[in-house]
């Protein structure tokens, strides 16, 4: 009877706002539309407990929707519903005594998206842990140096990002596996990413073939590590490009709770991992928190954000002073959405977007303008909205 109240309540939110609403191959329900297909996998507890949250999730957003309308009028079931589902992982992931677990629920369920069988993928165990991604149309002049979100976890799903980028861009990635909190706190991450950055310089390639991406807390790592390159005197990379990067382990700024009702992630949630990662560090600390850095003579940023994630302000915040200092830089900001919202591919107009202008601006170091923005400011030194 949930199963088949779920069902209803979604073919009505589908017929009412014509959307695609892939949330139903969970419950299986086909839908020709799309090549994406959901996998579960680990331990049955696992299994059980995250299908739980998806039809729980479904449920939840479907009879909110039916009573008060969606929580933004943009939003569609599927993106709705999907937020909801990835905030109750999120905050049963860090509630586990032992993150492991925590990682394994994660895992359970991973969608398979298309663009993961149109790219090679070459695990690397040494020198460096990672793995390479290599696109069917591939151009090997240059590469993209990625890191993960989520320093508590690396979670499969996000191999179908990963593939997206190297199929966009037609570059291969070499998506580096760092060690993770909390058993390995700061500077442990920006160790294995700056080795990573190293062994690309021995395989022949120039800081200007480099390009180093990353999402959320990879996003940190990042801007973390072009710092790090500056200061010891490294080739630097052509570009650093951050999607939703978590700017500040201080976690400064009024949208971490104004926007938490339209976000994935929450104040407990960032808490816990900033202090995971800063162990006896301080979150004063430039190489933690970019937003206290000294920018100067840093390689051109392009910055992406949800204009309803819960590190707007701070990555504005970092925007602007990163400016102030002279940095190429560039912010990109959809005001609908919210964190790593790039990472629905095709299932998402906005995210289809922001992963075409993710790929101009490698190929371009800068993005194509939108049209009629105005201002008198250089491209290079303005925030765009969506």
């Amino acid at each position: 009877m949930a199963r088949q109240a779920l069902l209803r309540g979604f073919a009505r939110q589908t017929r009412a706002s014509q959307v695609d609403c892939q949330a139903l191959d969970v419950l299986g329900v086909r839908r020709p539309r799309s090549n994406a297909y959901y996998k579960l996998s680990g331990r049955l507890r696992f299994r059980i407990q995250v299908v739980l949250i998806v039809i729980w999730s479904g449920l939840y957003v479907t009879l909110c929707r039916i009573l008060r309308g969606p929580l933004l009028p943009s939003w569609n079931l599927l993106f709705e519903a999907s937020t909801h589902y990835q905030k109750a992982i999120y905050r049963a992931v860090y509630r586990f005594p032992d993150i492991r677990d925590g990682r394994e629920l994660v895992n359970a369920l991973v969608v398979q998206v298309p663009s993961l069988e149109k790219v090679q993928i070459e695990p690397v165990s040494s020198p460096i842990k990672g793995a390479w991604f290599r696109p069917e149309s591939l151009r090997t002049e240059r590469v993209i140096l990625y890191c993960h979100g989520a320093y508590a976890f690396y979670a499969q799903a996000e191999q179908g990002f990963v593939a997206d980028v190297a199929v966009a861009t037609g570059l291969p990635v070499f998506a580096v596996d760092y060690r993770l909190t909390p058993e390995h706190p700061f500077p442990a991450q920006l160790e294995d990413a700056v080795a990573s950055y190293d062994w690309l310089l021995k395989l022949g390639y120039r800081g200007t073939d480099i390009t180093v991406m990353g999402t959320s807390a990879g996003g940190n790592l990042c801007l973390s590590l072009i710092q790090q390159l500056r200061d010891t005197k490294h080739p630097l990379p052509k570009l650093a490009v951050g999607v939703s990067p978590w700017t500040d382990l201080g976690n400064s700024g009024e949208s971490i709770d104004r926007n938490e009702s339209f976000d994935i992630l929450d104040r407990d949630m960032i808490e816990l991992g900033a202090s995971w990662l800063i162990g006896k560090d301080s979150p004063e600390n430039p190489q933690i928190s970019p937003l206290h850095a000294d920018l100067r003579w840093l390689p051109p940023i392009y910055l992406q954000a949800g204009g309803r994630e819960i590190f707007i302000d701070m990555i504005r915040s970092f925007y602007e002073r990163a400016r102030a200092q002279g940095v190429n830089i560039e912010l990109e900001v959809w005001e609908s959405m919210n964190h790593v919202f790039q990472a629905y591919g095709d299932l998402l107009p906005e995210a289809r977007e922001a992963m075409q202008r993710i790929a101009a601006v490698i190929h371009l170091n800068h993005p194509p303008e939108p049209p009629n923005m105005g201002g008198d400011e250089p491209p290079s030194r303005r925030e765009y909205s969506h």
